[in-house]
């Protein structure tokens, strides 16, 4: 039997074996897209690759104010599967106090910096990971110093493409 999911390619579009013709532009061309998780009182986000859809990260930019309690904030952020494993991890180059303001970068291509300039800090993160639906992406306080109270805001910039499988 044939396999359902298979396809042909034909003059711009794609015909399944169940004949339903896919634009192959929708698959092919990756358009940015800007994800937002702002709510505060959080240090522990978590974004997730909508149904349909495959992301390719190419910055997560975090704000983080810390509250006053004390302890060294460590961030990191994590790339996973559907089944939460563990794809890549990458954590910042140093730690945040209590009671500040930074801001953490972390895109393909920087340089590590172990020190914050103009309270900022930029991390180089794994290139070209293609996120399957259901895949998320973890941005967090490892430390776990206070999840609750301290603000992060978090800005997710992706390449994204229809999932040529589910499309």
């Amino acid at each position: 039997m044939a396999d359902p999911k298979r396809t042909e390619h034909l003059a711009g579009r794609t015909l399944r074996n169940d004949f339903t013709v896919v634009n192959l532009a929708d698959i092919l061309f990756w358009l940015p897209v800007l994800t937002l998780d702002i709510a505060t009182d959080d240090s522990d986000k978590l974004i997730v690759v909508p149904a349909a859809k495959q992301w390719i990260i190419q910055s997560v930019a975090v704000n983080l104010i810390s509250t006053a309690t004390v302890g060294n904030r460590q961030m990191r952020v994590d790339i996973r599967d559907g089944s939460a494993n563990l794809l890549a991890s990458v954590a910042a180059g140093a730690v945040q106090a209590a009671s500040l303001t930074r801001d953490f970068t972390f895109a393909p291509g920087l340089v590590n910096q172990t020190a914050f300039v103009d309270d900022t800090l930029i991390t180089s993160f794994p290139e070209g990971i293609i996120l399957l639906p259901t895949y998320d992406v973890r941005v967090y306080d490892s430390a776990v110093i206070d999840v609750a109270a301290d603000d992060m805001i978090v800005r997710l910039l992706v390449r994204e493409r229809d999932d040529p499988v589910t499309t």
